[in-house]
């Protein structure tokens, strides 16, 4: 079997384990979906008010929406380090968005960062760190936290490579080994560990989205806020029903 399909079907057979096994957690993804979903509408009944930023924010709002399922598929596929990869994607579009909201001008800057090199160069320059993550705003406070985090297992540091190689050797060869998968039977904490850390990730992100559109949310808002509140309610059952499990488990730098 060529190793591609062999890795689709060890995939596969990860993400239905996962989904057993994990129970409840998984399936509270679609709650988050449906949230995603309530405040995209509200963007698409009121977008004449602010059309230019309404429609960025909407862009970055479904874009979180799509980084929050391709990371869940990715975690519970068993590659756990991979999905930090989306979640930091997500961090970063819901920090752009409000940053947009906060300094209108922005948008012009980042509609014209595909003309041409020095467009994009600005753009660069002007989407820094320090920009998208203002210690002013408690929210992205914590994304900055959450991104740091996150950055670590995107970028070739060592905490890519944790739980994925091994090496031997004897007398006359050396022996290295790369795994595509970071979930075993000897950790039960896992996959729920890196799926209750997406979930609270995301959890801020909606908070964010929800205060860049407090003006456009309408007699839609008390709505949206029950929703949000009995995700949220259901969402700290699960950390303190899985927390014993969590804390016996192998405990990353996460």
């Amino acid at each position: 079997m060529e190793e591609l399909e062999a890795v689709r079907k060890a995939e596969d057979a990860n993400y239905r384990h996962s989904r057993k096994m994990i129970g409840e957690i998984g399936d509270m993804v679609q709650d988050f979906v449906q949230l995603y979903a309530a405040l995209g509408t509200m963007v698409q009944k009121r977008h004449r008010r602010q059309a230019e930023l309404l429609v960025i924010v909407g862009q970055s709002l479904m874009a979180c929406r799509t980084d929050l399922i391709v990371g869940s598929l990715a975690t519970l596929r068993g590659h756990l380090g991979d999905s930090f990869m989306y979640t930091r994607r997500a961090i970063e579009f819901c920090a752009f968005a409000a940053a947009v909201q906060r300094e209108p001008a922005l948008a012009r800057i980042w509609r014209d960062s595909g003309r041409d090199r020095p467009s994009y160069n600005k753009y660069l320059r002007t989407f820094r760190t320090e920009k998208l993550f203002p210690k002013t705003d408690s929210y992205l406070v914590e994304l900055a936290e959450r991104y740091n985090v996150a950055a670590k297992y995107a970028h070739p540091s060592r905490f890519a490579f944790a739980g994925r190689v091994g090496a031997s050797s004897d007398d006359i060869e050396m022996s290295l080994t790369f795994d595509y998968f970071q979930v075993s039977n000897a950790d039960p904490s896992e996959p729920a560990r890196t799926m209750l850390w997406i979930l609270n990730t995301h959890f801020v992100v909606l908070l964010v989205f929800e205060k860049l559109m407090v003006d456009a949310m309408g007699r839609d808002r008390n709505t949206w806020v029950a929703a949000r509140e009995s995700v949220a309610s259901r969402l700290d059952d699960l950390k303190a029903k899985w927390g014993p499990i969590l804390r016996a488990g192998q405990d990353p730098e996460a």
